[in-house]
């Protein structure tokens, strides 16, 4: 998916036509949860500060979900009325403390009314996030819930452990009728101020769409679960790769830094989708994030 900054109508459309269901990462919500009510206000704030305290993510508001699923643009928003810096200065006023890395995309419709696209990254120096009712707030089973004690001082100990991720960039793609092969090129970074000395990488490929591991990993079978978007809990046999990055054979993994793990080949026989993810720990930080890989008319993506 492109960044949100760059998003569209169109952009919108594909999570429909693509039936992206909500996550821990991703909420829809109907134009009419943005009102100048202290309601409404609230459930910002509560939202918000869920999805920093969280793994981050994306808010769209102006899509109707069925069971999780979007299934329509609503009307949106007259932009006069609600606009991006009247949404902007309920974010600010309400949390505490202020979030940092908002991104707010207006996007404009058909009828000349907006819709909002926002995106959240997970909070660390300044987590948790408070919010208007002074609760400390989560994601959980797409809603925001209020965070358990022990959660809240978790959290207060980001700011100290590394923050770890995986890239994933599709170099090229050969393609022979319903057959592609993707090179994609896989990088691992680190979002926060303690850098990482010790790191345990872990990529699982739906045996269905492997090729070829990066380099320096070792290969596995493994069962892969997961919950359909039916709501049904599905196996799948799955390779996992797997390397250890530690100081002595590699560099730290510094803030802001990227490192290059090598380049990951798919096999993809039809258009999907095969499950896809990462798993990544180190001292204080673990992560874990799962999704799909998919070709839409010829273009490999992943969403992750």
């Amino acid at each position: 998916m492109r960044p949100i900054s760059e998003w569209t109508i169109s952009d919108l459309q594909a999570l429909i036509d693509n039936a992206v269901q909500e996550s821990l990462t991703l909420d829809y919500k109907a134009s009419d949860a943005l009102e100048k009510s202290n309601v409404s206000r609230n459930e910002i704030s509560k939202d918000f500060s869920a999805f920093a305290n969280s793994a981050g993510g994306q808010i769209v508001y102006g899509i109707i979900e069925h069971n999780h699923v979007p299934s329509n643009i609503d009307n949106g928003h007259d932009p006069d009325v609600i606009s991006r810096e009247w949404l902007e200065q309920v974010v600010n006023s309400t949390i505490k403390p202020r979030l940092q890395g908002v991104i707010i995309k207006q996007i404009s419709l058909n009828n000349g009314w907006v819709a909002y696209a926002v995106e959240i990254p997970q909070a660390t120096t300044f987590a948790p996030h408070q919010a208007s009712d002074n609760k400390y707030y989560k994601r959980f089973n797409f809603q925001s819930v209020p965070m358990e004690d022990y959660e809240v001082r978790d959290i207060f100990g980001r700011a100290s452990a590394p923050e770890l991720f995986l890239e994933f960039l599709v170099l090229g793609t050969v393609e022979e009728g319903t057959h592609s092969e993707a090179e994609l090129k896989v990088t691992i970074g680190n979002r926060a101020s303690e850098p990482a000395l010790y790191s345990s990488i872990s990529i699982f490929v739906d045996n269905r769409a492997f090729g070829k591991a990066p380099e320096g990993f070792s290969i596995s079978d493994t069962e892969f679960s997961f919950r359909s978007v039916d709501d049904r809990d599905v196996k799948l046999s799955a390779k996992h790769m797997h390397k250890n990055l530690a100081v002595g054979h590699s560099m730290p993994i510094y803030r802001e830094a990227r490192f290059d793990l090598g380049k990951l080949v798919l096999h993809l026989t039809g258009d999907g989708p095969y499950v896809f993810g990462y798993r990544l720990s180190c001292p204080g930080h673990n992560v874990e994030k799962y999704g799909v890989v998919k070709r839409v008319e010829g273009l490999i993506q992943i969403v992750i």
